[in-house]
């Protein structure tokens, strides 16, 4: 029994490993597209996921090779992220606005 219960006890955390998957990345060569179904290359859409203003969503999240919809943030989304930054340090050469 103390065997059974030690190699289940040594083998749960292969297969709780094995069992977690990683979220679905977007490359150069990921299939982006809009709401309207309208296709955009890989330079524009990075450029567009820089301005902090879109994001995008994995069609199938199950799969490696998904399509990603691209997502502008709402005013809603972007206070609540702004929100949750953390505050800057103090710094000796800048003064607070207090």
């Amino acid at each position: 029994m103390k065997k059974l219960l030690l190699s289940l006890l040594l083998l749960f955390p292969v297969l709780y490993a094995a069992a977690q998957t990683d979220a679905p990345r977007a490359t150069a060569s990921s299939v982006v597209i809009d709401s309207t179904g309208m296709k955009y290359p890989a330079m524009l859409w990075q450029k567009m996921l820089q301005s902090n203003d879109y994001w995008l969503k994995p069609l199938q999240p199950n799969s490696k090779d998904t399509p990603f919809l691209l997502v502008k943030y709402t005013q809603q989304q972007k206070d609540y992220w702004s929100e949750r930054m953390p505050k800057p340090e103090d710094s000796p050469f800048l003064k607070p606005d207090r």
